[in-house]
């Protein structure tokens, strides 16, 4: 049994919690530590570009001159150029502009949010909110999970050397020198599976999609089946892959394309775009991934007097090539 009185203090921490929380990470804040953060935005020459696919280059926003384009560090754009840029400068200015841009607000937010969370943890009788987080977890203290998270780091530490000393062969290779530093990571990571790495045969694509038919078929009755795209060029590369989605009893759900296969000029990263929406209007994604089918051919569904276009979505990822089939 709780007192009527800290009854009423525990609720009016609660809600000092929620609130600074919200002022820390709400959608007003985001305005307001806008106006007084370093702008994590730069302007770089499009020569620095190298490495990116044109059709990236030309999305990103001109700079003061011709010549010049604005990378947002903290954005897509700034996503890309830490994946794919070969100039290591442009690498590091982007890492750099991102982790040094901050807004006195928002600290001041955080650690009013950090403040509030510690009170309403001593309220409650424990030393850190940490600690009350944890109580009811399967780890039960915040000494628990750093024990746990150190014996997963020893026995991750042997793969994490040996990736390591791959990310520096690969850099030696290609500069002379093999310090990898924060802003490499990512650039490097990807040439060291294209150029390295070597998919187990267990954990080949074909085996993971077939493992993903078997678990929608029991668990939802839903077939994964791959069919061949319509003539006239639906599809927009020979890799990429049409799936059809269809219930055991309901029927068909909808298509879904799969551009799971590393390329060159293709976008870094994983995405799902939709193409088609049932009963709304739709919007296509960029031209890379759309199916060039023209309005007049697209997918239709009967349901008794309504006519819709079939639902259709892209799926993007960028697996390495392990065969030739």
């Amino acid at each position: 049994h709780v007192p009527a009185k800290l009854r009423a203090q525990i609720v009016t921490w609660q809600s000092l919690v929620g609130q600074r929380a919200y002022q820390f990470s709400g959608p007003a804040s985001v305005v307001a530590h806008h106006n007084d953060s370093k702008p994590p935005t730069f302007t770089t020459d499009r020569a620095s570009l190298k490495g990116l696919p044109p059709h990236l280059g030309a999305r990103l926003s001109q700079g003061p001159t011709p010549d010049t384009v604005l990378i947002d560090s903290a954005g897509w754009s700034g996503a890309q150029v830490l994946d794919l840029a070969e100039s290591e400068e442009l690498r590091k200015r982007t890492f750099e502009t991102r982790v040094t841009s901050h807004s006195a607000s928002g600290v001041r937010a955080l650690e009013a949010l950090l403040q509030a969370r510690h009170d309403l943890a001593s309220l409650l009788g424990y030393p850190s909110f940490a600690a009350k987080s944890m109580d009811s977890k399967v780890l039960t203290s915040p000494e628990q999970v750093r024990e746990f998270l150190d014996k997963i780091t020893q026995m991750a530490k042997p793969m994490l050397d040996a990736e390591l000393a791959m990310l520096r062969t690969v850099k030696a290779r290609d500069t002379g020198h093999n310090t990898v530093y924060a802003w490499d990571r990512a650039f490097y990571q990807s040439k060291f599976r294209k150029d390295v790495y070597q998919a187990k045969e267990y954990l080949s694509l074909g085996h993971c999609m077939a493992g993903l038919d078997l678990v929608t078929r029991n668990l939802f009755g839903i077939h994964l089946d791959v069919v061949p795209p319509n003539a006239g060029g639906e599809t927009w590369h020979p890799t990429v892959r049409k799936l059809r989605v269809q219930h055991e009893t309901e029927g068909l759900i909808g298509y879904v394309y799969l551009d799971l296969i590393e390329r060159t000029h293709k976008i870094s990263g994983a995405a799902n775009f939709a193409i088609d929406f049932a009963h709304s209007n739709h919007s296509y994604p960029p031209d890379i991934i759309r199916p060039p089918v023209p309005e007049s051919k697209l997918l239709l569904h009967t349901n008794g007097s309504t006519t819709y276009p079939i639902p259709r979505c892209t799926l993007v990822a960028n697996y390495s090539r392990t065969t030739n089939s």
